[in-house]
């Protein structure tokens, strides 16, 4: 029997993951958690608004999936998320107290030091004024990110390869929840940690 995977996301995300679990033999549906990026998942199969459910949690006990895959940290904050733990569903992402360590970057890196699990320099700044100073005192390429990792977030990921891209970029992002500024590796840095309990 095939398994079955519900993915909890929209647009590019939700549409590649089914993509590619089908192509593994598996069976998903979709539940769309935003009011756009609709017309990939419904492509590739089932889907489900939020718009038109409130709660995935009646579609997720008829579909009943092995496992369900979140697009983003961010279903944890829905007045479902604790029924959805607390049924015991397999989903594939941190819960509880586990939570801190992927929605703050700061938590992670410490984590990893603590555990001497190598994790490249970073700052956290609150304004422009403060990345302007790091950038004197520590100038190098950085990878510039949202300090607190949620899809509604002013930043995401900007990768500057340069001293000089680092410049620019710190002079145009909102500094709405700060600056987090990971040291910039090269092109073979994979992206950005995740822990999974």
């Amino acid at each position: 029997m095939a398994s079955r995977v519900m993915v909890l996301g929209v647009g590019a995300f939700a549409h590649s993951v089914q993509s590619i679990l089908q192509e593994d033999g598996a069976e998903t549906a979709c539940y769309l958690t935003r009011p756009y990026g609709h017309y990939g998942p419904t492509v590739v199969g089932q889907t489900w608004s939020f718009e038109e459910y409130p709660s995935p949690l009646p579609l997720i006990e008829k579909f009943q999936p092995d496992l369900i895959i979140p697009h983003a940290v961010a279903w944890a904050e829905q007045p479902w998320a604790v029924d959805l733990v607390q049924q015991g569903w397999p989903i594939f992402s941190p819960v509880g107290d586990a939570m801190r360590i992927e929605i703050s970057r700061q938590e992670s890196s410490e984590l990893c030091r603590q555990y001497g699990i190598p994790v490249p320099a970073f700052h956290h700044v609150q304004n422009r004024l403060e990345a302007r100073k790091l950038m004197q005192d520590d100038p190098r390429p950085y990878v510039l990110k949202n300090p607190i990792c949620s899809p509604f977030s002013p930043i995401h990921a900007i990768i500057c390869e340069s001293v000089t891209d680092t410049l620019g970029w710190i002079e145009r992002v909102d500094y709405a929840e700060g600056l987090f500024l990971q040291e910039y590796l090269g092109k073979e840095e994979a992206g950005h940690f995740v822990f999974i309990s």
